[in-house]
């Protein structure tokens, strides 16, 4: 069993830690919260078949429980994503908007910012989604849907803010 398991963490470590950066916004909490989400799942699942969507509901669990001690919203800091200067220009614009799509989804409600992290790992289907935040299919798709919408308003809006800022308008 314990191979069994060392295969599972190696195939969705990676997902996971994407899945809790999309969610918390930050590199050092996702990674924490990605090694006790494993630490978690093996103690209280040890002894049943590996599964994706009971992981990712011990992630969100775990995710929850953070929040909760904090009593705050933990605000995005770009800080917490530097990454080495040395990368074509193409990654560094790639890391750009991964920034900032990061930094809008902060804007958004917890529960928005889970299921559009969960609607974007590749084939996690709306059925497992609905596993992971015992909701129904049908309110995960529009759950999705509206969360989009919620984040194309906050991207556009920063986008806006981005024109005007540079757009030579300075008070004195």
């Amino acid at each position: 069993m314990q191979s069994t398991f060392a295969e599972f963490y190696h195939r969705y470590q990676r997902e996971l830690y994407y899945y809790l950066l999309k969610v918390t916004g930050c590199v050092d909490d996702a990674a924490e919260l990605m090694q006790e989400s494993f630490a978690r799942y093996f103690e209280h699942y040890h002894h049943e078949q590996p599964s994706r969507s009971l992981l990712y509901t011990v992630a969100r669990n775990a995710s929850i429980d953070r929040f909760r001690q904090h009593h705050e919203h933990v605000a995005f800091d770009p800080e917490c994503h530097a990454q080495s200067s040395e990368s074509l220009e193409t990654e560094a614009c790639q890391r750009e908007q991964f920034k900032n799509v990061l930094c809008a989804m902060q804007h958004l409600p917890l529960d928005e910012r889970e299921v559009l992290a969960l609607a974007t790992i590749e084939d996690l289907s709306y059925r497992e989604i609905a596993s992971i935040l015992g909701w129904s299919e049908g309110n995960v798709k529009v759950r999705v849907h509206r969360a989009r919408q919620a984040l194309r308003q906050v991207l556009s809006h920063s986008r806006k803010q981005a024109r005007v800022s540079t757009g030579g308008h300075h008070e004195e």
